[in-house]
């Protein structure tokens, strides 16, 4: 049974402390020493109640007190077990025990299992109770905002990773571009010039006759040296020397690009986040649900149709797509078997959203490449253990 939830003024913005126990009277205390500028809290008196506020509330502190420190231990290996978006829950964990049992708390610090202890039984130091319940949301929020650097800083390598990729790919076509036009220009010429020599070798064998009735020799001659093919090689080369000075330029902003990001590629970034590609016309509902990932640890883009995706899908290629069924123009099915017709995108997992769980909706969806589908609307925990689950299984 969950005791009472209440909540403090939120001045400073540290809120969110969860309080689980299993002496309710131990957790009247407790939210005894709360002050207002710690902000929201909430309490329970059971494992389940613990899981589940933590899950939805998502505290910046847990405080675990129990009638013996074991039992602490347990639900918090427990609560990793059973609530997988722990690890995109910045939090701190502050455990509450006998002095008989400060020793066994230490070692549990020290293994990693919780974050820190506080001796509170028999006798305790209000004060000292409360600058530790301070220091954990300090704490926490220090943690936040490491984390928060540390995406962005992932995000960097990650944007980076793809800028190298695309300007390499991007050089070499240049490349290949340059030179089939100028293997193009030049078989064009050599034909050209091949066309008005036998042009001119036909004329002169076979009109030569009438045309001396007009003109003499030597002015049908005069006009036969004004055919372009004969200035042809001079215009062949000054048009080949613009395409090699194009090529060394190229070459050389390829060399200097690659010089400049070379320390880059050096630099050890965090791992990237996992990319989530959000397709739903629903502004409201796609933006919601790039919200709830984004605050999961995932890097999330959207796209507000079907066309939309696929143009995106040209530049960047994300880990996973949630794509919706229901749109307008190019709907969901449609667009899934597009992506699956396209050999660069048909190995990315995609999730259908849909606000039908008809069988045959689904049985159509599977059959056309989706891995799973997920009905509107959804809770946060479907959502990100459907994406885990497939984005391991990639």
């Amino acid at each position: 049974m969950k005791i009472n939830s209440t909540h403090n003024a939120n001045p400073t913005g540290n809120s969110g402390i969860l309080i689980v126990t299993d002496l309710p009277e131990e957790g009247v205390a407790i939210r005894k020493l709360l002050t207002p500028d710690m902000g929201e809290y909430w309490c329970a008196d059971t494992d389940g109640d613990g899981v589940r506020l933590f899950a939805e509330k998502r505290p910046r502190v847990l405080i675990l007190s129990f009638e013996e420190i074991g039992k602490a231990e347990l639900f918090y290996l427990g609560l990793h077990r059973q609530c997988p978006q722990i690890q995109d829950i910045p939090h701190r964990s502050l455990l509450f025990c006998t002095n008989k049992e400060a020793e066994a708390a230490f070692h549990l610090c020290m293994k990693g299992i919780v974050d820190d202890y506080m001796v509170n039984r028999p006798l305790y130091d209000l004060f000292r109770l409360r600058l530790s319940i301070h220091q954990a949301l300090d704490i926490s929020v220090l943690k936040q905002q490491s984390n928060g650097l540390r995406r962005r800083l992932a995000d960097v390598g990650d944007d980076l990773r793809h800028l190298d990729e695309h300007m390499g790919k991007t050089l070499a076509t240049g490349k290949e571009l340059r030179q089939e036009t100028l293997h193009a220009f030049r078989e064009f010429t050599s034909r050209m010039t091949s066309d008005l020599a036998q042009f001119e070798e036909r004329l002169l064998e076979s009109g030569l006759d009438n045309a001396v009735k007009v003109l003499d020799h030597t002015a049908l001659q005069q006009q036969l040296d004004q055919l372009p093919h004969k200035n042809m090689e001079v215009e062949k080369l000054h048009v080949e020397k613009k395409m090699q000075d194009a090529e060394a330029w190229a070459k050389k902003a390829d060399k200097g690009f690659r010089q400049q990001v070379e320390p880059l590629r050096k630099t050890e970034f965090p791992p990237a986040r996992p990319e989530v590609m959000v397709v739903d016309d629903e502004n409201v509902y796609r933006e919601l649900i790039i919200d709830v990932l984004g605050e999961s640890d995932f890097r999330v883009s959207g796209a507000e149709s079907g066309q939309a995706a696929l143009t995106g899908l040209k530049n960047r290629q994300p880990d996973i797509i949630l794509l919706d069924f229901q749109m307008p123009g190019l709907n969901g099915l449609e667009t899934l078997r597009r992506i699956q017709a396209d050999p660069k995108l048909n190995s990315i997992p995609i999730i259908m959203l849909t606000g039908d769980s008809e069988k045959t909706l689904v049985r159509e969806c599977i059959m056309a490449g989706a891995v799973d589908f997920i009905v509107k609307p959804s809770n946060r925990a479907t959502l990100i253990a459907k994406i885990r689950v497939h984005l391991h299984h990639a």
